[in-house]
């Protein structure tokens, strides 16, 4: 069991003090400093259903905020922080999400006996006419910002998409998936987005492992059997073969260069899948089973946008963005330790228990403070 007051701790004030050291965000504003804003923006993803700028407005007069700030209110307009948004370095923020993946990684049990690091994408579409930031989509004038995710019970990496190469995922999943420095053990799991077999070739030239699937009508051809199928089906998926390939691609025909490619078909669908990867040591029901745990990204982003707004735009500049998305995946990161940590059945119940006891925790503190200088209490202080 851990309790959220025990979280916050992996959050201490010389963190803060540290990386606004670091990063100079509080340079030119004692008001709105980079804690302050942190502070601001993660407490309403928790407690509001829907967050904006004039929601955040008025937040400031809450009682927990003039805690924060010793009694008095942070008075701030919805413009004010927009330009703060735009304007206050990300890399702050980077770098509280980093501080926090390294303590959570050392947190969480092992689910799976396989280090698997999962990626996809996710984007996010505004109308060209707001968001000038992005790269146009093909139906209507909208801009889109694409969200690359490396991911392993918590967000571990991110890549921001924002010009016109990230629409092709053989860019952004290759990046993500480059930038996020793997280990030997490490095995990258991704969706048949990321298709070019250059980079299949050069994962393998580099040592990284990869499981992923290929489309149904791949071109390829056998070199050799790698092993000999089980008759019996797992889970409803019956293996059909385990073969050495060569891939075609569209540029060198053949490439050179040989994978592992597994063929397999769901006994209640009738559905084929092709399962690609350059590990040989598994078993193929083992591969199956490691493609099969990509879904649990599909989970995390669909949790992030229906209940910590991310699926539309704080901010409209770049930079404002890239701050509010790096504070929602270190809620993100909080609420998935005490899902996990506390045994709760899901994402929602859990970030309302969150919410609650962050409730409890802020009040408590409230009545403290007030104790001890019962002068500064006023009506806005009536909870």
């Amino acid at each position: 069991m851990i309790t959220v007051s025990q979280l916050l701790e992996y959050l201490p004030a010389n963190l803060f003090d540290d990386l606004s050291a670091e990063f100079r965000v509080d340079r030119y504003n004692h008001k709105l400093t980079g804690k302050n804003m942190f502070q601001l923006l993660a407490y309403n993803l928790l407690e509001q259903d829907k967050i904006s700028l004039r929601i955040i407005e008025q937040s400031l007069s809450a009682h927990q905020y003039q805690l924060l700030y010793k009694g008095s209110p942070l008075k701030a307009s919805k413009s004010g922080i927009a330009d703060r948004l735009k304007e206050i370095n990300f890399l702050f923020f980077e770098a509280i999400f980093e501080n926090l993946v390294k303590r959570a990684s050392n947190l969480l049990p092992k689910t799976c006996q396989h280090n698997l690091k999962i990626f996809d994408s996710t984007a996010i579409t505004l109308s060209s006419l707001l968001l000038h930031c992005g790269f146009p989509v093909s139906k209507g004038p909208k801009n889109q910002i694409k969200f690359s995710i490396g991911f392993s019970n918590i967000p571990e990496k991110v890549r921001f998409g924002s010009d016109k190469s990230s629409m092709s995922e053989d860019i952004a999943l290759r990046d993500v998936i480059k930038s996020a420095s793997l280990s030997e053990e490490d095995i990258a799991v991704f969706d048949r987005g990321l298709a070019s077999r250059k980079t299949f070739k050069e994962f393998s030239q580099e040592g990284i492992q990869f499981v992923t699937r290929l489309n149904d009508k791949a071109n390829y051809r056998i070199i050799s059997t790698h092993r000999s199928v089980s008759q019996e089906p797992i889970n409803h998926l019956q293996i059909i073969s385990d073969e050495i390939v060569n891939l075609r691609s569209k540029k060198e025909h053949w490439v050179d260069a040989e994978f592992r490619l597994i063929r397999a078909i769901c006994t209640q669908t009738k559905k084929t899948f092709l399962f690609l990867t350059n590990i040989l040591s598994l078993s193929a029901e083992d591969i199956a089973a490691i493609y099969k745990q990509r879904w649990s990204i599909e989970v995390f982003f669909k949790f992030i946008k229906q209940h910590l707004q991310a699926k539309h735009f704080l901010s409209r500049s770049l930079n404002g963005i890239k701050v509010v998305f790096y504070t929602i995946l270190s809620v993100a990161i909080l609420l998935t330790l005490f899902k996990t940590l506390n045994n709760i059945e899901n994402y929602k119940l859990a970030k309302c228990q969150f919410t609650e006891q962050l409730k409890r925790a802020l009040t408590y503190q409230i009545i403290l403070f007030y104790q001890h200088d019962p002068s500064k209490f006023h009506d806005n202080f009536i909870f």
